[in-house]
C-alpha cells in the first residue's frame, strides 16, 4: 500500500510539474510577444484594375478544387504498383503433385516434370489484365524487388505455352498431347500471390499525399502591382488570401491575443509532450530543465528587443542555445528545444517562415558544432563556422524569400559577427556557472578535472601512490572499452581516477599501497571488511566535499556495487559459525550507466591483472572473461544498461591494454578481484 501511494504521489508530483512548465513557458512566450501592426486585405473581381500594390502581408496557401484534387488522386492511385508474395515452394509442390498422380501414364509425367521446371523458374502472377503498371513489386523473404510485366508470366500465357510444348513432348501422338494438357492444366497455378490488402494500402498511402495545395504564396509576396489587370489567377490568389485573413479575424492573427496564447500553448505542449515521450527525465530532474529555461529566457527576451527596435531581424542568440543545450544535455535535446525557439521567433517577427528556417538551420550548425568542442580554444572553430553559416543563410533567405532582396555586405557581416560573438562568449559565461551550481559534468569540466595536478589528484598521489597508479591504469581502460561502445570516453577516464579517492583515508589497509607488514593481520575479518567497504563511503564524502560532478560521485559510490569480500568472508566462517554475509558486502548501488559499469569492470580487470602471474595472451583474455562472467553471474551488471553486445566490446578493448599492465600484485582468486582494489 505504501508503495501504491508513493508511486501515486510521484504521478501527480510529475503532472505537476508539466503543468508548471506549460505555464511558465507559455507566460514567457507571451510576456516577450512584440506588437505587430495589423494588416487590411482587399479583394477585387476578374477584369478590374487594381489601384494599388497588393502583397501578401502573411504566407498562405492556395487551394486546389475538390475536383482537382480527387482526379491528382485517382492518377496516384492507378500508377502504385500492385504487391505479390512470391512462394517459389509451388514449384516443389506440382513436382510432388505429379510424382504422386498414379493412374497417369509415365511418359506423361515425365513431360509435365521438365514443363514444370523449365517454366517455374519464372514468376507467375494469376493474369495481366486490369494492371495498369507496367511493374509489379514481389516481396520473397521480407525484401521487395520490383519486376516488369515483360519479364512475368501469367496464367493464360502459361496456359499458351503449354499447348504449344505438348507438340515438342508427344509430336505424333494426339491422344497424348491432349491427356498431357489436360493433365497439366489441372496443376498449374501461380507462384505469385497478389497482396490485394496491402496493395490498396498503398494506394490510400499514395492517395493521402496528394497535397491539397495549388501553391504557397510567402509574405511580401507582390500579388498584383497597381495598375495591372486582375487575371483569373490572381483573382485566385487575391481570394486565397481574403480567405485566410477572414479565418484570420480579418487581420493579423497573433494580434489576437487569447489566438496568440493558444498557439503558443500548443506549441509548448508539442515540447514537453515529445521531451516526456523521448526524453522524460530532462521534464523533471532540475539540472535538465534548467537549461531550457536559462536559453528559453535570454534567446525570448533578446529577439523581442530586436524586433521592438526594428533591427534586423536575423540578429539572434539561437547559436547560444543550440550549442549550450548540446552540451550539458544532448544534441537531441537541443534540437527538440530549437524547434520551439524558431517557430516562437518567427512569431515574434511577424509570422515569417524565413526567419523559422534560418533559426532552425543555424541552431542545427551550432548544435554539431558542440561535437568539435573538446577544449576552450574549439569554441573559436565553432565561433567560425557558426559565423560562415549565418552569413550564407542570411543571403539565401534574403534572395529566396524576399520580394525586393537588398543585402547590404557591411550590415551582413556586422548581423553574423555580432549574432555569433555574443552566442559564444554567452555559452562561456553561463556554462561555467551551470556546472558549479548543479554539478553536472560537462566535458570542459572534465578536462580540468583529468589534469593530474589536480589537488585531490596530488592528495592521493602522496598518500596512496599505489592507488593512484592503480587509477590511471583503470582510467585507460575505461576509457578504451567507453571508446569501443559509444559511452563517454572522458567521463569513463576521469570518474576512474577518483573511484578510489576514499582510500586517502587509511592507504596502508590496501596492498597495492603496503611495503611492510600487512596490518590485516592484526584485524578481525569483520574489521577488516569494514575498513575496506569505508573506502567508498568515504569517496563519496570526499567527492562531496570537493564538489565533484554528481556522475563522478555516482561512480565512486557504484565502483563495488554489491560484491562480497570473500577471502575475509570465508576466513570469519572458520573462525566462527554466526557470520553475516551483509556484513562484508558493499553497500552499493549497482551501476546504472554504461560509464559505471565500465568503471566497475575495469576496476576489476585491472587489479586481478597485475596479480596474475601467466602474462600471455591467452591467460589475459581468459582471465578477464572470467571476471565479467563473473559479475554478470553475481548479479552486479542487473541494472547496468549494457547489452550482451557492449559486453562482448569491452572484453575485447580490455583484453588489447591489459597485456601492457606490468604492476606486480599478488594474485586474487578469480572471483573476488575487486575486494581489495
Amino acid at each position: 500500500m505504501k508503495n501504491i501511494n508513493l508511486r501515486r504521489r510521484k504521478r501527480w508530483n510529475n503532472l505537476l510539474i508539466s503543468i508548471a512548465h506549460v505555464v511558465l513557458l507559455v507566460a514567457f512566450a507571451e510576456y516577450f510577444y512584440p506588437y505587430r501592426s495589423e494588416y487590411k486585405i482587399k479583394s477585387l473581381k476578374i477584369g478590374d484594375v487594381s489601384e494599388y500594390d497588393i502583397v501578401a502581408p502573411f504566407s498562405y496557401a492556395v487551394k486546389k478544387s475538390k475536383k482537382e484534387i480527387e482526379r491528382e488522386r485517382r492518377l496516384a492511385m492507378a500508377q502504385v504498383y500492385p504487391y505479390y508474395s512470391y512462394v517459389p515452394q509451388i514449384k516443389d509442390t506440382l513436382l510432388m503433385r505429379v510424382d504422386s498422380s498414379a493412374n497417369t501414364p509415365m511418359d506423361i509425367k515425365n513431360a509435365a516434370k521438365n514443363f514444370i521446371k523449365k517454366y517455374y523458374g519464372f514468376r507467375i502472377i494469376p493474369t495481366k489484365r486490369g494492371i495498369t503498371t507496367d511493374s509489379i513489386v514481389l516481396i520473397y523473404n521480407q525484401k521487395e524487388k520490383k519486376y516488369p510485366l515483360n519479364r512475368l508470366k501469367d496464367l493464360e500465357e502459361l496456359q499458351d505455352i503449354l499447348s504449344q510444348e505438348a507438340y515438342y513432348y508427344f509430336p505424333t501422338d494426339d491422344r497424348k498431347r491432349q491427356s498431357f494438357i489436360n493433365f497439366l492444366s489441372s496443376l498449374l497455378r501461380e507462384n505469385c500471390v497478389p497482396l490485394t490488402e496491402l496493395t490498396e494500402k498503398k494506394r490510400k498511402e499514395a492517395a493521402s499525399q496528394i497535397s491539397e495545395t495549388k501553391f504557397l504564396v510567402e509574405r511580401g509576396d507582390v500579388i498584383v502591382r497597381k495598375g495591372d489587370t486582375i487575371t483569373p489567377e490572381k483573382y485566385e490568389m487575391i481570394q486565397a488570401m481574403y480567405e485566410t485573413g477572414r479565418f484570420n479575424f480579418q487581420g493579423m492573427l497573433w494580434k489576437r491575443q487569447w489566438v496568440r496564447v493558444f498557439l503558443f500553448l500548443v506549441l509548448v505542449l508539442n515540447l514537453i509532450f515529445t521531451l516526456f515521450v523521448f526524453m522524460p527525465d530532462t521534464v523533471f530532474q532540475v539540472e535538465k530543465y534548467v537549461p531550457l529555461y536559462i536559453t528559453y529566457f535570454i534567446v525570448l527576451f533578446t529577439y523581442s528587443l530586436v524586433i521592438k527596435n526594428s533591427l534586423d531581424p536575423y540578429l539572434t542568440l539561437v547559436p547560444f542555445a543550440g550549442i549550450f543545450l548540446a552540451i550539458v544535455i544532448s544534441r537531441e535535446y537541443s534540437t527538440f528545444v530549437l524547434f520551439l525557439l524558431s517557430m516562437l521567433m518567427a512569431i515574434y517577427a511577424g509570422s515569417r517562415f524565413n526567419i523559422f528556417i534560418y533559426n532552425m538551420l543555424v541552431g542545427f550548425v551550432a548544435t554539431l558544432s558542440a561535437r568539435t568542442i573538446k577544449t576552450r580554444f574549439a569554441i573559436y572553430y565553432s565561433f567560425f563556422i557558426i559565423f560562415l553559416s549565418e552569413v550564407l543563410l542570411i543571403v539565401l533567405m534574403s534572395y529566396g524569400f524576399d520580394a525586393k532582396p537588398n543585402v547590404h555586405v557591411k550590415a551582413l557581416l556586422a548581423t553574423s559577427a555580432s549574432a555569433s560573438l555574443f552566442s559564444v562568449l554567452l555559452f562561456m559565461a553561463v556554462l561555467p556557472v551551470y556546472e558549479r551550481v548543479f554539478m553536472v559534468a560537462t566535458d570542459f569540466w572534465l578536462m580540468e578535472l583529468s589534469n593530474l595536478n589536480h589537488p585531490l589528484l596530488k592528495r592521493l598521489a602522496e598518500k596512496a601512490p599505489g592507488t593512484f597508479t592503480h587509477s590511471v591504469s583503470v582510467g585507460n581502460l575505461a576509457s578504451i572499452a567507453a571508446e569501443a561502445i559509444g559511452a563517454n570516453a572522458i567521463l569513463a577516464r576521469v570518474a576512474s581516477y577518483y573511484h578510489d579517492i576514499g582510500k586517502v583515508k587509511h592507504p596502508s589497509f590496501f596492498i597495492e599501497n603496503q611495503t611492510g607488514e600487512n596490518p590485516h593481520n592484526k584485524l578481525s575479518p569483520e574489521m577488516s571488511a569494514q575498513v575496506i567497504i569505508a573506502h567508498v563511503v568515504d569517496g563519496v564524502k570526499i567527492a562531496r566535499k570537493n564538489r565533484l560532478p554528481k556522475e563522478i560521485i555516482r561512480v565512486i559510490a557504484t565502483h563495488h556495487g554489491r560484491s562480497l569480500l570473500l577471502p575475509f568472508y570465508k576466513k570469519a566462517k572458520e573462525l566462527k559459525k554466526d557470520v553475516k554475509e551483509e556484513d562484508f558486502r558493499y553497500p552499493g548501488p549497482l551501476p546504472v550507466t554504461k560509464e559505471e559499469s565500465i568503471v566497475m569492470l575495469a576496476d576489476s580487470v585491472e587489479a586481478a591483472v597485475r596479480s596474475l602471474k601467466a602474462r600471455d595472451d591467452e591467460s589475459v583474455r581468459k582471465l578477464i572473461k572470467n571476471i565479467i562472467d563473473y559479475k554478470i553471474e553475481t548479479g552486479e551488471l542487473s541494472e547496468s544498461q549494457l547489452t550482451l553486445s557492449d559486453i562482448a566490446k569491452i572484453e575485447e578493448a580490455f583484453t588489447r591494454l591489459a597485456v601492457s599492465i606490468v604492476h606486480t600484485r599478488i594474485e586474487y582468486p578469480i572471483n573476488n578481484n575487486e575486494n581489495n582494489s
